[in-house]
């Protein structure tokens, strides 16, 4: 018999952030457990699934008798440990049987429970790379977590276009890209500073990371604030570590378009307004635009007019904000999407918004207007920060949008 004991607060932490990857289906039983490996004092806990798979280390509060590893079902243990009072848990598991399988006890004050386990050596593995070149970089948990909440509402929800499921990184010599795009709107978020030597081919310095383990670390890695997040990465797959916690994924093996290209680079006409504003005008006026509906703005002079369509009961909405700037003296209408338009703007967290526009044909560029005052001082930064900038401090969020047609 193999005995341990645990805090039953910090494994409770810990099931319950892993246990949201264990699938209730998969062709491989074992899949659908948690593995659970025991070596001296440590407890790592494992849960996958065909995509990606999370573990992480608790400590024992004494040295187990014993090294074994086994599986248990998640709805045996989790809601049971999270619901015992915090205080010290014991397990005992008799490692074989012949089968495979052993019984396992948890014992806790004024009670215990059993179940079955079953013997982990044969849990499913990702299969392991040879000869394949690994690249490394470290970034805030904050700012990834922040950029993957920024992008992910722009990714497409085609599962069949599996590039563009995904989220893109992709390195420069002095930044770094996380970009999705659905093909009507492209948001990318801009990190600064130096991460990968040789970035100078883009091409070769980029992956794409799938879309079920990026909205995992956009909940998850919040509660790690600002501590490092370390990122390594191959060809095939990618691996992601914060305190004794691992997060490996694989990596979608397809060519992301060239969404550069699409970026306005010199738009003769910009328009800048308050945010709250914009969005407060647009909150109020999405009762009268059916969910795929089409929102215009037209600008004119320092005011812009915002109007919704007719929709079947005659219901229509108009607004104008004023006081906008408009230098160039822009005077045309922009269709767009309603849901796509109010989630990009919910995103900018500045006080002023800014459009760029060549004409209503083209793509539109929504991005935080950033005070002149503000600008210069980024430059200083840059200069005189360098090792901060690595760690990106320099932050930038633009999606541009494809008009909607009329």
């Amino acid at each position: 018999m193999i005995s341990f004991s645990v805090n039953s607060g910090e494994l409770a932490t810990m099931l319950q952030s892993i246990a949201r990857v264990v699938p209730t289906q998969d062709p491989n039983r074992l899949r659908t457990e948690l593995l659970f490996e025991i070596e001296g004092k440590r407890l790592r806990i494992t849960g996958s699934n065909p995509q990606y798979k999370i573990s992480g280390v608790v400590e024992l509060t004494e040295e187990a008798t014993g090294n074994c590893c086994f599986t248990i079902p998640p709805s045996d243990i989790v809601d049971y440990v999270k619901d015992v009072s915090d205080q010290g848990l014991r397990f005992d598991y008799e490692p074989d049987n012949d089968l495979g399988r052993g019984p396992l006890k948890m014992s806790f004050q004024g009670g215990e429970i059993r179940f079955t386990a079953t013997d982990g050596e044969n849990y499913p593995a990702f299969e392991k790379e040879e000869n394949s070149e690994t690249k490394q970089f470290t970034l805030q948990c904050n700012l990834i977590s922040e950029a993957l909440d920024a992008v992910l509402p722009s990714a497409s929800q085609d599962s069949s276009r599996r590039a563009l499921s995904g989220v893109c990184f992709r390195f420069f010599p002095q930044s770094l890209d996380i970009v999705t795009t659905d093909s009507v709107i492209l948001s990318r978020y801009t990190i600064s500073g130096s991460f990968l030597s040789g970035s100078e081919d883009g091409d070769k310095k980029s992956f794409i990371l799938p879309p079920n383990c990026a909205s995992f670390l956009k909940g998850y890695l919040p509660r790690y604030n600002e501590e490092d997040l370390e990122i390594s990465f191959t060809e095939k797959s990618i691996l992601f570590k914060v305190r004794e916690v691992e997060i490996e994924s694989l990596l979608i093996d397809a060519n992301y378009p060239n969404y550069v290209s699409i970026i306005p680079t010199e738009c003769e006409y910009s328009l800048t307004m308050k945010t709250f504003n914009l969005r407060s005008v647009i909150k109020r006026m999405v009762k009268f635009i059916p969910d795929d509906g089409i929102i215009s703005l037209k600008a004119n002079g320092n005011e812009l007019l915002l109007q919704t369509e007719k929709n079947e009961e005659n219901k229509f909405a108009e607004e104008v904000i004023k006081g906008i700037e408009n230098p160039n003296g822009l005077a045309l209408t922009i269709y767009f999407d309603k849901k796509r338009l109010m989630t990009t703007i919910d995103n900018i967290n500045t006080e002023d918004i800014l459009f760029k526009i060549i004409d209503n044909t083209r793509p539109v560029l929504i991005a935080p207007a950033m005070p002149s005052s503000q600008e210069e001082g980024v430059e200083k930064k840059e200069k005189s920060e360098e090792s901060k900038a690595k760690r990106g401090d320099l932050l930038n969020l633009i999606s541009v949008f494809a008009p909607s047609a009329q």
